[in-house]
């Protein structure tokens, strides 16, 4: 738990100095994997752009289980992951 803790603030901190969320859900699932897992989703009240491509929520941010599913290349997700690993401070 305590470096659960240290994780939540990392991500959190990171995500917050790149594109300044508005809210921010944390799902702990085992669903279809047989391990416990984290799904994070900030979430934005207006759009914004990253690489080339504007993103926009569909619905206002405050339903946490708005999880619509955006086509998203392999290079673009490298590049989002890139993004939140430079903010991160080692």
């Amino acid at each position: 738990m305590q470096e659960l803790l240290v994780v939540v603030k990392e991500l959190e901190g990171a995500l917050a100095k790149r594109w300044t969320f508005d809210n921010i859900n944390w799902l702990m699932l085992m669903m279809k994997d047989k391990h416990t897992h984290f799904h994070v989703f900030p979430r934005y009240n207006r759009e914004r752009e990253f690489n080339g491509r504007v993103w926009k929520e569909s619905e206002p941010t405050s339903n946490p289980f708005n999880l619509q599913k955006v086509d998203c290349a392999l290079r673009e997700l490298q590049a989002i992951r890139d993004a939140i690993s430079a903010q991160i401070i080692k």
